[in-house]
């Protein structure tokens, strides 16, 4: 009796290791200090990234923006870049930071996402969870002398019941950044890290340039970055784009004070998205590109080279722009500006942009929104990402199962 129930025993055990192994392969497994072993739990999050260049307009409190959500398609995390959320003129862009926009907006996040159907995040929900505690540190690495405390970032809104909350948020003159995600998901989100770039005026002020954040979602680094770069349809501007970005990549600087091995650069980082008012432009008139328009005929032209973002966006990756242009409306209106060439023309352009670079990736949509708020449409994106957990540890008295 013995011997049998050894063989069924070494036959489940056996059977088990077989589970595992086809769940967590062998290349994610690695050993501590101690020789024993563990291995890396892979699974995907749902992010939904949003870009929207509102003009400067200072929105109503009661603003619809389910749309640009998707509030169908709940997501575990929400990204979103504004650019011009105060005029860029030159009070606004040398003087004191105007920061009346924010609360504004981030009311109306936070509304939109709590009212959407309860959804768990996709590796663990934990609804024990009611405080809001600080896990992150702040390096802002603006070109403006002030600096921000933990608490700046952190969300002090504490009814309980919402299932969002926000992680951080982050203004440099126009552009803005704030990221929130499910409850259940902040307390596996650390290191969280914050740097601004600018790169307008004069090659430094912030009326053009990026705001990013650097976190660490279970134990993989994430990095959004939200940019507004120079305008403008002369090669002298395509140009000028061109080293902003280099300049992003170059002065963007995370964990700089950290003896950790967190990622310092942007390209440091595992999963990357990068939203914002690009100003790329398609080398046609107005005329030609109010044509295309026209005859729905933009997708062919979208897959020729005379939309490409140029060698500073090598390696990123982009769904497929089967939206109209974005830019440029008149105001509350669904016409082009310039119709009426008295008033001035801009020919119509795929400004508002969301890109991605890494590995484990999977983009799922993208796509514009129909709110007629700003004199661009908003963008959005979503994805399925990889990352990586590590689960309870394996020892060699029993598989991890």
């Amino acid at each position: 009796m013995g011997n049998i129930l050894g063989v069924q025993l070494r036959g489940f055990v056996e059977k088990m290791k077989k589970q595992v192994t086809s769940y967590w392969p062998n290349k994610s497994g690695f050993k501590d200090k101690k020789g024993d072993e563990f291995r890396i739990k892979s699974n995907e999050l749902r992010v939904s990234a949003h870009t929207w260049n509102v003009g400067g307009e200072l929105p109503s409190e009661d603003l619809d923006i389910r749309d640009w959500l998707d509030v169908d398609y709940p997501a575990d995390i929400y990204v979103f870049g504004f650019q011009e959320i105060i005029p860029l003129e030159v009070g606004y862009v040398i003087g004191s930071e105007d920061t009346r926009p924010i609360p504004i907006w981030e009311n109306i996040i936070r509304k939109t996402l709590n009212n959407i159907q309860p959804v768990n995040t996709i590796l663990e929900s934990d609804h024990s969870d009611t405080t809001e505690v600080a896990l992150c540190t702040s390096n802002d690495s603006s070109t403006t002398d002030s600096k921000e405390s933990v608490e700046d970032h952190v969300d002090s809104f504490t009814n309980f019941k919402s299932q969002y909350v926000k992680i951080v948020s982050k203004q440099m003159i126009g552009i803005f950044i704030t990221i929130w995600v499910h409850r259940s998901l902040r307390k596996h989100i650390q290191n969280v890290d914050v740097s601004t770039v600018g790169v307008g005026k004069k090659g430094f002020i912030g009326n053009k340039g990026s705001v990013s954040v650097s976190m660490s979602i279970y134990q993989t680094n994430f990095c959004f970055l939200c940019t507004h770069l120079t305008s403008g349809e002369r090669d002298i501007d395509i140009a000028k784009r061109n080293v902003d970005v280099q300049e992003i990549y170059k002065r963007t600087c995370f964990n700089s004070m950290s003896k950790d091995a967190l990622p310092k650069s942007i390209m440091d980082h595992e999963r990357i998205l990068w939203l914002g008012d690009l100003n790329y432009r398609l080398n046609l008139s107005y005329e030609e590109t109010c044509d295309l328009i026209s005859k729905n005929a933009w997708p062919k032209l979208l897959e020729s080279d005379q939309l490409k973002l140029g060698g500073a966006f090598d390696g990123w990756a982009e769904g497929v722009l089967n939206f109209p242009p974005t830019y440029k409306y008149e105001p509350n209106s669904d016409i082009y500006y310039g119709k009426d060439p008295k008033v001035g023309r801009r020919t119509p352009a795929w400004c508002d942009r969301i890109l991605s670079y890494g590995k484990g990736i999977r983009q799922l949509s993208y796509k514009r929104a129909e709110i007629r708020f700003s004199d661009h449409r908003p963008v959005s994106a979503s994805y399925l990402m990889e990352v990586k957990a590590f689960p309870l540890r394996k020892t060699t008295m029993r598989p991890y199962i």
